[in-house]
C-alpha cells in the first residue's frame, strides 16, 4: 500500500502589529492527510484517506526570525509545525493515519446491509 502524505495550513491566525511586526503569525491550524488508491479485503475499490488535525502556537517570535507574511511559503509553516510538533509527535500522527487507512482496507467489523431473512 503505498500512501500518500499531504500538510495543509488553513487557516493561519495572525496578530495584526506586534513589535514594530506586522501580521505575525501567532497560531497555525494544521491538517494532515495520508491517502491511497486501492481494493479493500471487503471488494470496495476507490480513495483510501484519513486526516489528523491541531494546532500550534508560534508565538513569540523573534525579529530575527521573523518572515513577512507575504513571504511565507507552505515550506516555511510546514518547518514551524514539525519542530514545535517534535520528530516523535510527526511521527506518531503518520502512523495513526496510516492505522487509520489500512483499518478501512482491511476491516474487521461493520455493520451488514443485507438481512439474513
Amino acid at each position: 500500500m503505498a500512501l500518500t502524505y499531504r500538510w495543509n495550513f488553513d487557516p493561519l491566525e495572525v496578530t495584526y502589529s506586534s513589535a514594530s511586526l506586522d501580521n505575525v503569525v501567532s497560531i497555525v491550524h494544521w491538517q494532515f492527510y495520508g491517502e491511497t488508491e486501492g481494493t479493500s479485503s471487503l471488494g470496495e475499490s476507490g480513495s483510501f484517506y484519513a486526516s489528523n488535525i491541531g494546532t500550534v502556537n508560534t508565538e513569540p517570535v523573534a525579529s530575527a526570525d521573523f518572515v513577512a507574511y507575504a513571504s511565507l511559503t507552505a515550506a516555511v509553516v510546514e518547518g514551524w509545525v514539525t519542530a514545535s510538533l517534535g520528530d516523535d509527535r510527526v511521527a506518531e500522527i503518520s502512523a495513526s493515519v496510516s492505522r487509520s487507512i489500512e483499518t478501512q482496507l482491511n476491516p474487521i467489523s461493520g455493520t451488514n446491509v443485507a438481512r439474513p431473512w
